[in-house]
Parts: structure tokens; sequence; C-alpha cells
């Protein structure tokens, strides 16, 4: 199985997405030359955004932060594929203190949980490392993205891809 393409895992991701997170994975990796990349994503269900996210960026640290329900992470063969640390529990319940240079946050989608998510992991974002959002056009999405500014200098980018937003953390 080729695992480089990025249409190949079952997921609610639209093409242009697998197509962008692959790209932004990547993007990231070519403006941390020298560090060590890492990349949260928060609600990894079948795998496919994560999947997508080693493609462009295959030797980035990646952990994908579930809470492995009804729904686990059950795409085959594709574990190995990953080399991921997988934590199986709700996000908003991880102490997290290492540096992010991506996050994806497609998690619960209540206002709680996403505003929980932006107050726990966005603090982390390394100057230059980006946040994406997933789902944004739900209102409590969007409104607990009301709150990012709270959390340091957000720069939401111009271009916004189905369902995603793509905030850049700016120095401050």
């Amino acid at each position: 199985m080729d695992w480089n393409d990025v249409d190949l895992v079952p997921g609610q991701i639209w093409p242009k997405e697998r197509i962008f997170f692959r790209d932004v994975a990547a993007e990231v990796t070519k403006k941390f030359p020298h560090e060590q990349i890492t990349i949260v994503n928060i609600g990894i269900w079948r795998g496919a955004s994560m999947h997508c996210f080693r493609i462009g960026a295959p030797e980035a640290k990646l952990v994908g932060i579930d809470v492995m329900g009804a729904h686990s992470f059950v795409t085959p063969g594709l574990t190995d594929f990953l080399n991921a640390e997988i934590i199986k529990r709700n996000s908003n319940f991880v102490a997290w203190s290492d540096p992010i240079h991506l996050l994806f946050v497609d998690g619960g989608h209540e206002f709680e949980t996403v505003l929980g998510d932006i107050m726990l992991y966005c603090p982390y974002v390394v100057s230059g490392g980006v946040a994406v959002f997933h789902d944004t056009g739900e209102s409590e999405v969007r409104g607990a993205l009301s709150f990012i500014q709270e959390t340091g200098d957000w720069s939401k980018e111009s271009a916004e891809v189905g369902m995603l937003r793509k905030y850049r953390r700016e120095d401050g």
C-alpha cells in the first residue's frame, strides 16, 4: 500500500483539506529547519489528518490525542506508518508543556471543549508556529475562536480551506 497518497485513509476531511494538511506540515518543517518539529493533532478518529501531517513532515514528532470512544483509531496498517505517540484521553485533561510547531484542533465541538484546547495548547505554539481549527462553521467553535487572541499574538491567515481556519503565532 502506498501510504504517500493523501486520500488513502478514511475520514471526514475533504480532499482539499488533506492537501492543506500535508502542505502546512511541510511549510512548518521548512520554517524551522534546525528544530525537532512537534505536531499535535487533537481528535484523530480514523487517522486521516495525522496521515497527511506525516506525509508532509516525515521526521516530525507526531502526537495524536483522542478519547478513543466508540470511534477508535482503526485504519488497518496505518499505525506503523505514522510512527506517532497516541494519547487516549480527553485533550482537556492532558498536561502539556512541550513546544508545538503545528497544532490541529478537531476534538469536541462544544464551546467549553474548544476553549479548553485553546487555553491548554495554544500557549505552547512557538512564534511562527501554526494552529489550525476544524469545523469552524459551527457556532460554538467560532465562539471559542474569538478567545484565541487572549493566548498570544495571533494572525488569522487569509486563506481558509473548507471548514479549516489557520492562525499563525506572531512574536509575543
